[in-house]
């Protein structure tokens, strides 16, 4: 069985016991911006894909409930290609924020 979280959870004795944790932190920046690489997000422009990491890198240094996972990140990048964002200014970071 494998148990995956986005988030910190209190898990019972009993089942620490028996399961091996792994904790795979978030990506470096350099190899978040990689994921331009991915299909659907290939078209990013190397300054939008730098800009749009270092954002990423600046919300998980944030104290939020629930930083912003390597899947809704590439799902945020798809969005903006798809707008063919070629800049990660302020309007569109406030019109996309919740497509992940």
């Amino acid at each position: 069985m494998i148990l995956t979280s986005n988030s910190e959870r209190d898990l019972g004795d009993a089942l620490k016991r028996r399961c091996l944790h792994l904790h795979i932190g978030f990506p470096e920046q350099k190899l978040e911006r990689a994921h331009r690489r991915e299909p659907g997000a290939r078209h990013f422009t190397r300054r939008c894909a730098s800009r749009w990491s270092a954002f990423i890198h600046e919300v998980r240094t944030l104290d939020l409930k629930k930083l912003p996972s390597v899947s809704e990140t590439i799902d945020w990048a798809r969005v903006l290609v798809l707008l063919q964002a070629s800049e990660l200014g302020h309007e569109i970071v406030r019109d996309t924020r919740t497509c992940s």
